[in-house]
């Protein structure tokens, strides 16, 4: 029998070699001391409020974060006319406990983490299969894990991201996500983002 997918989701992960990550951590730590920030999925953690696209000490992570986006734009299929742009980030600092709870990115296209610093063990992002709810009879049956030899892409429940300090991750907004508890005792750094589709203006490449 002949078999199709029918419907599929992606992640896409690369490193940022040009970005100083030293006065990035700088910046954000002296933010941390002067705002105490907001509330959002973040229990334990420390997160900023969003911040102006046109900050200095941002402005080349958001050159690469856009020249990253540019690699899905065919995934997505989207018209010549169009490209993803950056709406807004925030800043995460996430010490020792600091867990963030089960979300998903309403009004945004895509998402993704750009990591500052990344100690062992200081919490993985765990990204969930929005299929696995289908699959649930077989928690009735004692668990999946009974009767799966090996998971798929169709059947495994979540995957978990791993990176290093300079890793930038980027997955659909729909996708529901947490990060794992900070078992370490240093703080986790991390800026995260959202996108939308903005038309090309008149200045710039079509591409």
């Amino acid at each position: 029998m002949k078999i199709d997918t029918l419907f599929a989701n992606f992640m896409g992960a690369d490193l940022l070699k040009t970005i100083n990550n030293h006065s990035l951590k700088t910046f954000i730590l002296d933010l941390k001391s002067k705002d105490k920030g907001r509330v959002a999925s973040n229990y334990g953690g420390w997160q900023s409020h969003d911040l102006s696209l046109k900050e200095d000490s941002l402005k080349d992570l958001i050159i690469e974060i856009e020249k990253s986006l540019v690699s899905f734009k065919e995934v997505l299929g989207l018209r010549k006319e169009f490209k993803l742009k950056i709406i807004n980030l925030w800043a995460n600092a996430s010490g020792a406990g600091a867990i963030n709870t089960p979300h998903l990115h309403y009004g945004s296209v895509l998402s993704g983490v750009y990591y500052v610093t990344l100690p062992h063990q200081s919490g993985r992002l765990r990204i969930m299969n929005p299929n696995a709810d289908h699959f649930s009879v077989f928690a009735f049956m004692g668990g999946i894990e009974n009767y799966i030899e090996k998971p798929t892409p169709f059947t495994i429940n979540h995957i978990e991201f791993s990176g290093q300090p300079g890793a930038i991750v980027i997955f659909p907004s729909h996708l529901c996500h947490y990060v794992l508890p900070n078992l370490s005792n240093e703080v986790r750094i991390s800026i995260s983002f959202n996108t939308k589709c903005e038309r090309i203006t008149g200045t710039e490449e079509i591409g």
